[in-house]
């Protein structure tokens, strides 16, 4: 009471105004609020709901290509024999797409960490689109341009390359993303994308 008697009607007014005495509601002695709890709750809901598009994503983008690699051994050897393309040039067809995957996923992870992952998930994917188009539209360009059946041959060599070359991109990009965002299980997330693929 003396206390509050020696101070000036300013210095009373100011300490009502923030509630430090009178009615125990001051600002700075009041119990902590849920806000903080509910915060958490609503970070951990949107983490998951972004764990669960990266792997929708990464199973999506790999499925597609593993699919572009393995269903052009269902028709291709037919077409292959039909246009005298020989075993041979076939088998090297078949490993272009590979061989590119593999020079990408090489030598092409640093430059790909600065480019950023997502884009280059996105220009993988429109290379993969490109060059799959464009492999098989090969009989009909050769036809438009009149070439010969050599010409052929080795347009769907080096279109089969590009696209395991260039769409290897968002497959690596996919893995890299999905290996640093679940970093604490890589083994079994690595696990599921062999079953997936």
């Amino acid at each position: 009471g003396e206390i509050l008697k020696s101070l000036g009607s300013g210095d009373r007014l100011c300490l009502r105004e923030m509630g430090s005495f009178d009615d125990g509601n001051s600002l700075l002695l009041s119990p902590p609020t849920q806000k903080p709890i509910e915060h958490q709750r609503s970070q951990e809901i949107q983490r998951r709901r972004e764990d669960r598009r990266v792997l929708l994503l990464t199973y999506t983008v790999l499925f597609s290509r593993y699919a572009i690699a393995t269903f052009l051994s269902a028709f291709f050897p037919t077409y292959a024999e039909d246009t005298k393309i020989s075993g041979t040039f076939s088998g090297l067809i078949f490993a272009a797409y590979p061989f590119g995957i593999t020079l990408t996923s090489a030598f092409g992870t640093g430059w790909m960490r600065r480019l950023g992952l997502k884009a280059c998930v996105l220009i993988g994917m429109l290379n993969t689109a490109l060059f799959t188009f464009l492999f098989g539209a090969t009989p009909a360009i050769c036809k438009h341009l009149h070439a010969d059946e050599s010409l052929q041959k080795w347009l769907f060599l080096v279109f089969y390359f590009l696209g395991g070359l260039g769409g290897a991109v968002a497959e690596t990009a996919c893995i890299m993303m999905a290996n640093y965002r679940f970093r604490e299980n890589s083994g079994a997330i690595s696990a599921s994308i062999g079953t997936v693929c």
